[in-house]
């Protein structure tokens, strides 16, 4: 029995060594240099795409007032002859290095007589981070897509006016009619 209680006490003895035990802590020049057990971890981030369109009136040189509250709310358009212009802004993300291309059509067809056409004037960066590549030609609105910028990287054109693609604008409307309900111009990054 005496061995049987020096062997209890020695593992009595041993386990509360171990909760007064101190961890080694390598002081050596190379650990602090080079910061000591280092180690790596991969880490893969997936960033889903983002395509945003915003329009900025510029009522400089039109004359004219429109009022464009937010994105993705459809442009109001006017019944005057006489040109008008915007901004267009926008901000694009494609996964995996992916180009897109920027889109207009209208959303209905437009009345017999009544034609509206589209030409980017002018493109500007104030604060954005992209090349522009815009169409230069006069686009007459249909409801087929029709192209305005092609081939962009992600990028940004910044916000507000004198910033992205100077939009003209031309509404040829000799017989005065109205619009269609629920009339829409549509811009659209694909």
């Amino acid at each position: 029995m005496g061995t049987s209680k020096h062997i209890i006490l020695i593992v009595v003895l041993m386990f509360f060594q171990g909760f007064t035990a101190q961890e080694r802590i390598n002081a050596t020049l190379s650990s602090i240099i080079l910061g000591g057990g280092q180690q790596s971890v991969t880490v893969t981030l997936d960033l889903q795409p983002i395509a945003i369109v915003d329009l900025e009136p510029e009522n400089t040189n039109s004359g004219e007032t429109f009022i464009v509250e937010e994105a993705g709310n459809p442009f109001p358009t006017g019944g005057s002859a006489n040109p008008g212009e915007f901004w267009l802004n926008y901000t694009y993300r494609g996964s995996n290095l992916e180009t897109a291309s920027l889109y207009t059509r209208i959303n209905q067809p437009l009345p017999d007589g009544m034609v509206i056409t589209l030409q980017v004037i002018n493109s500007a960066s104030i604060n954005g981070n992209f090349i522009p590549n815009p169409i230069s030609t006069p686009l007459t609105l249909s409801t087929t897509p029709q192209l305005i910028a092609s081939d962009f990287s992600s990028g940004y054109t910044g916000d507000g006016e004198n910033t992205g693609y100077l939009i003209q604008y031309k509404i040829s409307n000799p017989n005065a009619i109205s619009l269609p309900a629920g009339f829409e111009i549509v811009f659209e990054i694909k």
